[in-house]
């Protein structure tokens, strides 16, 4: 297992009690969301759909590169291990 640090933009900070990022231990992306999950549960429903796949709205990217190019939830901590999560602003 890897130290993860996990950046969280706007939207999602107030789910995480205002953290703009979260340090969890995992070896994989999909490890990394659930450790965060397990943290701040209000972002479960945010990030993860009910199968436990990232929602389509949601972008999750390691350092630059989506994680869809990478091999999705089991692509594996890679570089600096940063993992940062975009969820779209709404409103009006």
């Amino acid at each position: 297992m890897q130290q993860v640090i996990v950046k969280l933009t706007s939207p999602l900070r107030k789910f995480a009690n205002g953290q703009d990022e979260v340090t969890v231990e995992a070896s994989s992306v999909g490890e990394a969301l659930q450790q965060l999950c397990s943290k701040h549960p209000a972002l479960k429903g945010r990030i993860l759909n009910t199968e436990g796949h990232v929602r389509d709205f949601v972008n999750v990217y390691m350092g630059k590169q989506h994680i869809k190019e990478l091999g999705g939830l089991t692509a594996g901590i890679t570089g600096n291990g940063v993992i940062s999560i975009a969820s779209p602003f709404s409103g009006g």
